[in-house]
């Protein structure tokens, strides 16, 4: 095509959103009637939905290509609905503008032709993008003032509802209910999350449902996941913060999970975090890793899969933690010997398996030892529930306070007293969010006490989890640390240098059991401890259950809450 008899039509809108009304046609058909008016070609260059407020053109690639081609001497005539098209930012206004008058390209749009070789046509064309640039701001800040009153309202802010939600029209706006057919959904990446089913095999599911997006997108990215783990609005609180105020109003939305399960997924989270993300980019498979702690220096254990013969082991990893990190130079921990990961993997599971199956054996041996038995709690359970008590009522007097912070905090505001609103607006938010935590924190020990004192869900458990087991003899090792995770919340690990020994306690979620099981290790080896079964051994204090006849089983089924 001959450059001075083609025009080139730029189209574009500021969001993906804007891109499904008629706006993108619009700019393209009146684009194409003014070519065939001035007996030219045309070519359309479409940006779609990108914002054009930025410094810089890092998100307008199409206009980018348009500028090398002015560069090159392809492009010599310019069509845009507005010059806002362009840019409504002057530092990148200025850019375009300079490359349309090196390079002589005559601008077209619904008010006019520009030539920009011409001193008063670049004049006006300047004095137009100045008056588009102030219009555009009176807007956006009228826009701003009118979504912040809805939201005040309890009214949705604009913009396609969170994925879970729908939007149900009202007299003075939208308002988020919810939307079953993706509410279930929703339940079901929390629950699998919380039964440590990773996110890319629930990115396949929902892909296999045809569970899209809320863009459409047949394929969930992993981030868009993390982002509905972590996301209030599934609670009922909904957060709005102004970005030129820096004003935050939560209001209150219809739930679509509990605040427990919330509090789940964000404490499996949490734990993943303290692991450095070794689990998210551990390619190796490990049944027990993530539940062992070293009992030494109470930090997450890491396990070691090398080729040759080097042998797979658990082992304590602060000797490297140590190296890398100056926070815990001084840390020590004397728990030197690692743990064959085979043999570890094969015991524990036998160990932990065998508990649960045999639940009658096992619920008969629990009355008999007056641990369960109506009326009677073991000094374990009442020790627990105390425990529990004390932390209910420290975060019950904590919450006292922030909610005391809070009344003056409003009224030093009223009374003008905080002269800074950034000072009032963060000082708010962190009570908001410790509030927020120590809520759910309450919540969750209420769970745990209301467990502890109910003798039917402990029983019901110990049948749930039998039932399971004889019905899934050869379970897979990925459904084995599935179902470890629904029973275990973590298995201590101690050695003693003396005898030899590996300690591991398996600390059982609730309602739980607690057992210690000892094993032996080769002398010999300095680097791994392999597991051979000694003769049962007690010391002293130690209590003991007959329900099962294990040799390597020395302390056995303490019950704790």
């Amino acid at each position: 095509m001959n450059p001075n008899y083609t025009l080139h039509i730029y189209k574009r809108v500021s969001s993906i959103i804007q891109m499904e009304g008629t706006s993108l046609n619009t700019q393209e058909k009146i684009g194409v009637e003014l070519a065939k008016s001035l007996n030219m070609d045309y070519l359309v260059h479409n940006e779609g939905g990108q914002s054009s407020s930025k410094d810089d053109l890092s998100n307008r690639p199409v206009l980018k290509q348009l500028l090398l081609q002015m560069n090159k001497g392809i492009v010599k005539h310019l069509y845009v609905y507005n010059t806002d098209r362009l840019s409504r930012n002057q530092i990148t206004w200025y850019t375009i503008r300079r490359a349309m008058v090196v390079n002589s390209v005559t601008l077209y749009t619904p008010k006019g032709v520009h030539n920009t070789n011409d001193s008063m046509e670049n004049m006006i064309l300047g004095i137009l993008s100045e008056i588009s640039q102030y219009d555009n701001s009176v807007r956006a800040e009228r826009s701003r003032l009118g979504k912040l009153e809805k939201v005040r309202q309890n009214y949705w802010k604009g913009g396609p509802p969170p994925f879970g939600y729908m939007l149900q029209k009202e007299l003075k706006g939208n308002k988020l209910v919810e939307n079953q057919n993706e509410s279930k959904w929703v339940s079901f990446i929390f629950s699998s999350y919380c039964s440590q089913i990773s996110l890319q095999n629930v990115r396949e599911v929902l892909h296999e449902n045809n569970v899209k997006t809320r863009r459409g997108n047949e394929w969930w990215s992993l981030g868009s996941l993390q982002a509905i783990l972590k996301n209030t609005n599934y609670i009922g609180i909904h957060t709005y913060k102004d970005s030129k105020s820096g004003e935050i109003i939560r209001n209150s939305i219809p739930a679509i999970i509990t605040n427990q399960t919330f509090y789940e997924a964000k404490r499996i989270k949490e734990r993943k975090l303290v692991r450095k993300n070794q689990i998210s980019k551990s390619e190796k498979f490990y049944l027990l890793r993530d539940f062992l702690i070293c009992k030494g220096c109470n930090t997450a254990m890491g396990g070691r899969r090398r080729k040759g013969r080097h042998q797979p082991v658990y082992y304590c990893p602060l000797p490297e933690r140590r190296f890398a990190s100056m926070n815990i130079k001084d840390k020590t921990c004397h728990v030197k010997k690692s743990i064959n990961i085979n043999s570890a993997d094969i015991e524990l599971w036998d160990v932990i398996r065998t508990t649960l199956i045999k639940s009658e054996k096992l619920k008969l041996e629990l009355n008999n030892s007056n641990f369960m038995r109506e009326g009677v709690y073991s000094n374990d359970i009442i020790e627990r529930k105390n425990l529990k008590k004390k932390e209910e009522i420290k975060l019950v007097k904590k919450k006292s306070v922030i909610e005391k912070g809070f009344i003056e905090l409003e009224t030093k505001n009223l009374l003008g007293e905080i002269t800074s609103p950034l000072i009032y607006t963060s000082t708010k938010k962190r009570l908001e969010e410790e509030y927020k935590k120590i809520n759910l924190e309450i919540e969750y020990i209420n769970t745990i006490i209301n467990n502890l004192s109910s003798n039917d869900k402990w029983f019901d458990w110990i049948d749930e989890c039998a039932l399971y087991l004889k019905e899934n003899i050869n379970l897979s090792d990925y459904k084995k640390r599935i179902f470890l995770n629904n029973v275990i919340e973590t298995i201590e690990v101690d050695y003693n240098e003396k005898e030899y020994l590996h300690h591991l306690r398996i600390n059982f979620r609730l309602p739980v059991m607690r057992s210690i099981k000892e094993l032996k290790t080769d002398v010999k080896l300095s680097t791994s401890a392999l597991f051979k079964k000694p003769k049962p051994q007690l010391r002293e204090g130690d209590q003991t259950c007959s329900v099962h006849d294990y040799s390597t089983v020395t302390d056995f089924a303490k019950l704790r809450g």
